[in-house]
């Protein structure tokens, strides 16, 4: 039976909006056709319950800078050139220090991580 198109509130809803999303996924309906505007629709409602229900916490500053580093395969050697000092990089990366105001915008310039991870509290 497929799912009616309203505001997702709990856990059943969920379920069996996704499962509709599945079969139309599997179905590719056509850009322009009903059944490809119901897979958007139901994709939006989705994504809605979701965001609400389960929010992704953004990463802390240190696992924000360790994942840029392991992408760009950097050491903490780089790191601690960037902000100029190796034994700080050391002490931050190690969540002994937060990063400067001066550190989150050189971080930011260079590396495009968005400041705002980089200003939160380390753990």
């Amino acid at each position: 039976m497929p799912f009616d198109l309203k505001p997702i509130r709990n856990e059943r809803d969920h379920a069996a909006a996704l499962a509709e999303l599945r079969v139309l996924f599997d179905a590719k309906p056509g850009p322009g056709s009903a059944d490809f505007d119901r897979f958007e629709m139901l994709a939006m409602l989705v994504e809605a319950y979701e965001l609400e229900t389960h929010p992704i916490a953004p990463p802390d500053p240190v696992a924000a800078l360790e994942f840029y580093m392991d992408q760009h395969g950097l050491r903490a050697k780089d790191f601690g050139e960037l902000i100029g000092s190796k034994a700080r990089a050391s002490e931050i990366l190690n969540r002994k220090r937060s990063l400067s105001i001066g550190q989150v915008r050189t971080v930011h310039r260079a590396w495009n991580i968005p400041a705002d991870t980089l200003i939160q509290e380390v753990a």
